[in-house]
């Protein structure tokens, strides 16, 4: 039990990470460009929804309000938008902003996984995936699935994906 708290303290860590990464990706933001995204969001634009979802956790152009910024991240991710997908299942893993929730957080980190073609969302929904399958977190552990969702991150790069395998290398 120790371990696997220790190990949710980490993804928490790292989901930092991605919100820090999430936030330097971003276009700046006013308060008269919340209220352009917000009438795009409402039209169903999948990638303003995302960005008012990012607007709403962040307080970017209107104050923190997590509830609402769920609403439009999953608005977006029931859309196939992978920034939407990876960022919601991380808050369905950390618990930061929803109730935790492994089922919808496997379910979106799987999705998002698998959208090669959004790099930089796509390798930290790779790495907590694996982290999910290696540690058991809300599944049946299975570790030779999270080996291979951590070499699939680190080979684009991911820091933390690369220092896991070299933890799990140094084990054997």
């Amino acid at each position: 039990m120790k371990n696997k708290t220790r190990i949710l303290k980490r993804v928490k860590g790292i989901f930092i990470g991605v919100s820090i990464l999430l936030t330097v990706m971003s276009c700046a933001t006013t308060a008269s460009r919340f209220k352009d995204m917000k009438q795009s969001a409402e039209t169903g634009n999948a990638g303003a929804q995302y960005e008012l979802g990012y607007m709403y956790y962040n307080g970017k152009g209107t104050p923190v309000d997590q509830k609402k910024a769920v609403y439009w991240f999953s608005k977006s991710a029931e859309q196939e938008f992978p920034k939407a997908q990876v960022i919601l299942g991380a808050i369905y893993l950390t618990g930061k902003g929803a109730p935790i929730d492994s089922k919808k957080a496997f379910s979106l980190l799987t999705k998002g996984a698998k959208q090669e073609y959004d790099e930089k969302a796509s390798h930290y929904a790779q790495f907590l995936l694996g982290s999910m399958y290696y540690h058991g977190m809300g599944i049946p552990a299975n570790k030779s699935k999270g080996i291979y969702w951590f070499k699939k991150s680190a080979d684009q790069g991911n820091s933390a994906a690369i220092k896991m395998l070299k933890k799990i290398e140094s084990r054997k």
